[in-house]
């Protein structure tokens, strides 16, 4: 008796086993991250930034595909609306997760670069939005990067939005 209620359960978790295993030889399983190695790179104050200077592709083969991604000189993501570069204009600073990142977006795509379009089409305004966003970190992060990258590059008239 305890045998065949025993045999019943083994039964099904082994039928599972194999139809999971035949699955997998028509469906591949999807990216564990949308970025590949190397993108993201723990620099020298102890946070997570994404290479400077990096050109390349995030795909995770299943929502996204080849979407663009440009990595500043400094480490952040390019805003395509964004003019030459910065100068005496204030600063929108985008502090946020994977969402103002633009997790799956080519850089026109991402809310940062819809939000400096709009701010182009007013000329009385002069004001530069930097995507600091980035995917993947954890709570502890979000500390050690405001404390690490955006305490000391502040500057008078900057704004900082920050979402979690």
């Amino acid at each position: 008796m305890w045998k065949n209620l025993l045999l019943v359960p083994l039964s099904l978790l082994m039928a599972l086993l194999i139809l999971e295993g035949l699955a997998r030889l028509w469906i591949g399983l999807p990216a564990l991250y949308p970025l590949q190695p190397g993108v993201m790179v723990l620099d020298t104050r102890g946070v997570w930034v994404l290479e400077p200077g990096y050109r390349g592709v995030m795909d995770n083969r299943v929502d996204f595909r080849a979407k663009a991604l440009t990595v500043t000189p400094l480490g952040t993501r390019r805003v395509p609306c964004a003019g030459g570069g910065p100068g005496e204009s204030s600063r929108v600073l985008l502090r946020r997760d994977s969402q103002s990142y633009g997790s799956g977006l080519a850089g026109a795509e991402a809310w940062a670069d819809r939000l400096q379009c709009r701010l182009n089409g007013h000329a009385d305004l002069a004001i530069e939005v930097c995507s600091l966003g980035v995917c993947g970190i954890n709570v502890d992060q979000y500390l050690m990067r405001a404390n690490q990258l955006v305490a000391p590059a502040l500057r008078p008239g900057d704004m900082v939005i920050v979402g979690v």
